[in-house]
């Protein structure tokens, strides 16, 4: 058990350590009963988690429109292409 104290204790306490001492800065929570820091220290990885997962769609979903763009643009410049084409065929009177 002591092991593992000290393994968990060593992955968690540069995390932890500046919540706590930004607690011990507020005079209010000094005597708190709790150590809040841990629940403090949870919550900041969770609002920089979303963050970075917000950039991440934001992202994903400006590159799918980017490309919905192109395909459109490229979709129309086809379709010109083949209206010219029939137009062209049917002024020589084939298709009439």
């Amino acid at each position: 058990g002591n092991r593992f104290h000290q393994a968990v204790t060593a992955f968690t306490e540069p995390v932890i350590m500046p919540f706590r001492s930004l607690v011990n800065q507020i005079p209010a929570l000094r005597g708190f009963p709790l150590d809040i820091s841990f629940m403090l220290a949870y919550l900041a990885l969770i609002v920089i988690e979303n963050i970075y997962l917000s950039y991440f769609a934001a992202g994903a979903c400006f590159y799918i429109g980017l490309l919905g763009v192109l395909l459109t643009v490229v979709g129309l410049k086809r379709a010109d292409i083949k209206e010219e084409i029939t137009i062209r065929v049917e002024k020589r009177g084939v298709l009439a």
